[in-house]
């Protein structure tokens, strides 16, 4: 009974004690983890130094076995160790840049280069790789063709961008293109009318370059191709045999060509110019074909519409009769054609210019 009696009067930890414990616990876990990580980082770069030792031993043995000097890529007899990456990334016959890193600790890099001299001291980096660039051409509205114009040596990929904004934050998509002789590319389904912001990084044995500068190229307008068809009338009425000298005066010029976006409509006048003299009134018969179709007002549309000019007074420089017309919504081709007709023959009516017909072509 008194052994009985001393075990329960014995005290276990208390509080306070149990709480030290714990600290102290995790003091010594985060130590050990620390520790853990700075070895492990340490075993990986003598393992990427280690490696890239071996690679230069081997194209230094690749050089004294041949004629032509260092060859083009790190030889096949040298092989790298796991979660280790070596690459050839730039040279000649006279020299080269190879790099290693580390698969786990990107942080860990090292590089020689004897591209400038026989130094193949182990540098803490990355080799100075050649940036790729592009140009873009807007092949379609809904289309754009990406060209490389300066390639970089060794790349085994290129990684190719596009964005709405100059920072690749708004709908950027990103694709990869097989090498130089895979451009130029063309990428379709894109919106008309639009600005695309593109740039491009090549890839050498699994190390990026720096990306290319951004480039810029806006879609055209999705619509109707329309030419204007003139015809250099001057021609003059007169109420005598003689009509004397007439001074044409006119300000600004009628469109010539362009581009009407899918249900769009273009505002024209017909004529333009009227001498000095009163000028007669001509009225202007304008006919859509091919499910085009024209209008006085921009509002009511249909197949063919009549309209009026003359000119207020002598020397009055003036445009006559606007009208709008629409593409037709399907097909590959319509014509606007227009007719004229002098309703006052004895007055004097002298034009530079009459529109006699728009083409449109898809």
């Amino acid at each position: 009974m008194p052994q009985l009696r001393q075990i329960k009067n014995k005290n276990g930890f208390t509080i306070v004690e149990l709480v030290i414990v714990i600290v102290v616990i995790g003091i010594l876990a985060a130590i050990s983890v620390i520790g853990y990580g700075a070895w492990r980082q340490r075993i990986a770069t003598d393992e990427v130094k280690s490696d890239l030792g071996h690679a230069i031993s081997a194209m230094e043995d690749a050089r004294n076995f041949s004629d032509t000097g260092y060859p083009l890529r790190i030889p096949s007899t040298f092989a790298a160790s796991d979660g280790v990456t070596v690459a050839y990334i730039d040279g000649d016959s006279k020299g080269y840049c190879i790099q290693a890193v580390s698969q786990q600790y990107s942080a860990v890099t090292f590089y020689v280069d004897t591209r400038s001299g026989d130094d193949k001291t182990l540098q803490s980096g990355s080799c100075v790789m050649q940036t790729p660039s592009i140009s873009l051409t807007a092949a379609s509205s809904t289309s754009i063709t990406v060209s490389l114009t300066t390639a970089t040596n060794n790349a085994t990929k290129y990684v190719l961008q596009r964005a709405l904004n100059s920072s690749f934050t708004s709908s950027m998509s990103s694709s990869d293109v097989a090498g130089a002789s895979a451009f130029p590319v063309t990428q379709t389904g894109l919106s008309a009318n639009t600005t695309y912001y593109y740039r491009v990084a090549a890839v050498v044995s699994g190390i990026q370059s720096s990306w290319s500068t951004v480039r810029s190229v806006k879609t055209p307008v999705d619509g109707w191709n329309y030419t204007f068809n003139y015809t250099n009338v001057a021609y003059v009425h007169c109420s005598n045999a003689t009509c004397g000298a007439y001074q044409i005066t006119y300000g600004d010029t009628l469109p010539s060509t362009g581009v009407i976006a899918i249900g769009g409509s273009l505002t024209v006048p017909s004529s333009r110019g009227c001498s000095e003299g009163n000028c007669g009134q001509v009225d202007v018969t304008i006919t859509a074909t091919n499910g085009a179709t024209v209008s006085s007002d921009g509002t009511t549309y249909g197949t063919s519409i009549t309209q009026s000019f003359s000119a207020l007074s002598a020397g009055i420089s003036t445009f006559g009769p606007t009208f709008y017309f629409k593409p037709p919504a399907s097909g590959a081709s319509a014509a606007i054609n227009l007719s004229y007709t002098n309703k006052s023959p004895a007055s004097t009516v002298v034009y530079d210019q009459q529109l006699t017909s728009v083409t449109l072509t898809k």
